[in-house]
């Protein structure tokens, strides 16, 4: 995938993606208007004991970072920052230029800790969940939970003409006298995971933001959006799409 401002037009096979946990089916009523893919442990769901989450610095667990998508990241965070406090989630964040040299430092220390034996696992290779303990232990934090989000590229299907579908949003193309059809269109989601302060991951989820390109009817191919994420409504659906439906069914994600 070519992310670095042009893209022609194609139709490749569509990224289809799949419920993986509790629900019979991704959607849910007029809340989710396309496949949201997530994942919720049994019993994890939201629940009145949950006061306080640490939320680390938007892209931080990111392991593929996409050139041109940290436009907004501030704007971004602020958002998430904001839709947890709105389900009376007491927000700690912490300095985005002191964290790298922390999840470092935890990576070392749990990779020393492997290779010595006496974590008792044996092999030397680890997702994030495995940092989080040292990562707290090292902050000295005491959270309910762990909040990580990242920016990520996904793929969008044409649902008709210029309706644009992912993540569990819909959206307009603006071009009005080029008409398309297919998939694999490239467009941005925020990816949102929760972890317990053991590391366990106990909820995943991706919401949808914006297509990152436009149509370029001239020549007749993508180019990167100039207005990319300025439209705040977008970003607070994504955002509320990426947590569903850890806070509950019945929320409802509204543009």
């Amino acid at each position: 995938m070519n992310t670095n401002g042009v893209r022609s037009i194609g139709t490749a096979a569509l990224l289809t993606s799949a419920c993986a946990l509790l629900f019979a089916a991704c959607t849910s009523g007029p809340r989710l208007r396309h496949n949201h893919e997530f994942s919720l442990s049994p019993g994890q769901e939201h629940h009145a004991g949950l006061a306080k989450v640490l939320l680390l610095p938007l892209d931080s667990t990111n392991e593929k970072r996409v050139k041109g998508l940290d436009v907004a990241n501030a704007r971004i965070e602020a958002l998430i920052v904001g839709h947890l406090e709105s389900k009376g989630v007491t927000v700690e964040r912490i300095d985005p230029r002191t964290f790298p040299g922390i999840r470092e430092a935890a990576r070392a220390h749990v990779l020393a800790e492997r290779k010595s034996g006496d974590s008792g696992v044996v092999s030397t290779t680890f997702e994030f969940g495995d940092l989080v303990p040292e990562i707290l232990a090292k902050l000295e934090k005491s959270p309910d939970l762990l909040i990580a989000t990242d920016l990520v590229m996904r793929s969008a299907v044409y649902q008709g003409t210029r309706t644009i579908a992912w993540d569990g949003v819909r959206r307009r193309e603006t071009v009005t006298d080029v008409h398309m059809t297919g998939s694999d269109l490239p467009a941005a989601s925020v990816r949102a995971a929760v972890y317990s302060m053991d590391g366990t991951k106990v909820f995943a989820g991706f919401g949808g933001l914006e297509p990152v390109f436009r149509i370029d009817r001239a020549n007749v191919k993508y180019v990167q959006r100039e207005n990319l994420f300025e439209d705040e409504r977008n970003l607070r659906e994504g955002i509320c799409i990426a947590f569903y439906p850890y806070f509950g069914v019945e929320e409802f994600c509204s543009r």
